[in-house]
């Protein structure tokens, strides 16, 4: 039972991190819509976040680049002021903050 196994994974205490870990899949990256609202970011800016996770998630995930969903070559252009940089910072950002979350000091 799932319970069981968490309990007992609590019990003795903080589990230290192997290299079998670290091959353990991201977790999917977040909606477009959701980027936008948590970043305030226009639609262009939150797909192309959007698109940069999923190319990260599945270049962790080491999935063939014939399979992959997302190229993982991004490019961010637009005149000064379109906000390339608040884009970049929000992928920065979020990369971060979910490596953090899953522990996962491997990128």
């Amino acid at each position: 039972d799932r319970e069981d196994v968490d309990v007992v994974a609590e019990a003795d205490g903080p589990k230290k991190q192997t290299d079998d870990d670290l091959d353990a899949p991201l977790s999917a990256p977040p909606s477009a819509r959701v980027v936008r609202e948590t970043y305030g970011l226009n639609r262009d800016q939150a797909f192309a976040v959007s698109a940069a996770l999923r190319a990260t998630v599945e270049a962790a995930r080491r999935v063939p680049v014939f399979e992959r969903t997302v190229s993982p070559v991004r490019l961010v252009h637009g005149p000064f002021g379109s906000g390339k940089t608040k884009t970049l910072a929000s992928f920065v950002k979020e990369a971060a903050s979910r490596l953090r979350d899953e522990n996962r000091p491997d990128f």
